[in-house]
């Protein structure tokens, strides 16, 4: 039971067992069989059938599907942008996510990707931004959802999508990000949503404001070039240990071994350095942050309870804000 005609069988007998769970897990696990675009398609099928009746039936779904979508398409990884509409077409109709367990794969194929197309984490966001609006989708699995109000389960859902999404810009979130947390929290201010999600909206905007960019992971094609890079083993660090290892133990005598381990520090202390210079400078609330942030705030004409908790995070933590925002630092104790 290893083919997409073998997996469409099961589908058309309308229900799935957890012995047919075991034997879809040993045939794709076993003799590194490899999942093809049509056994993939074939399992989105059967999860139609599968999804809210099997047990066994989601986390194998989840891990198979994202199996295929992160570890079977060079380089290993990540999501490229056909792949990124391939998935969203499979698993939403009209926009929005059919089932909790295909809300579930989304989120575990972004988590496990090293890297995947902003246009997957928007679609995932706006998954979260109509379960809060609307209080329906398959973000609202415990019942008690209401619209126009963020609850606990919401919150974990946002801070997973952009954990896993780590911002444009590496670690830091995004500007995109940072207008979608503030679209989301003009659109809730004044109801009683969850205490979490006033944290998560100011840790959020002031890692946008003050945290260091990191380099962001590299794309498709520099991780393919990399790879290559390191297989010639003829350049920088790796050259130079290529180099040793290939003259025997005579090589490390001969004085490569300590190149290699002066290139390392070397590196490690250039990386510490702009780290440390770069958290300095991205503390600071320049002019163009400070304009950006007035204009968010003052967008609905309401200083809400989540935006004045920024504020005085802001004026508790920042060693420089510009002279501009200090008219809204003064509205806050």
């Amino acid at each position: 039971m290893n083919s997409a005609a073998d997996i469409r069988k099961m589908a058309e007998a309308g229900h799935v067992t957890d012995q047919d769970v075991l034997a879809l897990r040993r045939a794709m696990n076993g003799n590194d069989h490899v999942i093809d675009k049509a056994e993939a398609e074939a399992l989105f099928r059967l999860n139609d059938v599968a999804d809210g009746t099997c047990v066994a039936w989601p986390d194998f779904f989840v891990e198979a599907v994202t199996d295929y979508c992160v570890h079977q398409i060079e380089p290993a990884g990540y999501v490229s942008e056909d792949n990124a509409s391939w998935l969203i077409g499979m698993i939403s109709h009209s926009g929005r996510v059919k089932t909790p367990t295909e809300l579930e794969l989304l989120l575990k194929v972004m988590e496990t990707a090293r890297e995947t197309p902003a246009s997957l984490e928007r679609f995932a966001l706006n998954q979260v931004r109509e379960a809060v609006m609307t209080g329906e989708g398959p973000v609202h699995r415990g019942g008690d959802l209401k619209p126009g109000q963020i609850g606990e389960a919401e919150v974990s859902l946002i801070r997973r999508i952009l954990y896993a999404s780590a911002g444009a810009d590496g670690a830091a979130i995004s500007l995109a990000e940072a207008e979608m947390l503030f679209d989301l929290n003009d659109a809730v201010s004044g109801k009683d949503n969850h205490p979490s999600w006033r944290a998560l909206f100011v840790n959020a905007i002031a890692n946008y404001l003050m945290a260091a960019r990191v380099s962001a992971a590299p794309g498709r094609e520099e991780a393919l070039r990399r790879e290559k890079w390191l297989d010639s083993g003829n350049a920088g660090v790796m050259g130079i240990l290529s180099q040793a290892l290939s003259s025997g133990l005579r090589g490390f005598s001969s004085g490569n071994w300590q190149e290699v381990m002066n290139a390392r520090q070397s590196l490690a202390a250039q990386r510490h350095n702009q780290f440390l210079t770069d958290t300095a400078t991205s503390e600071i609330v320049n002019a163009e942050e400070a304009e950006w942030l007035a204009s968010r705030i003052n967008r609905d004409g309401h200083l809400h309870d989540a935006e004045k908790a920024l504020l005085e995070f802001i004026k508790r933590e920042s060693p420089d804000v510009h002279p501009s925002l200090q008219p809204l630092l003064d509205r806050v104790a």
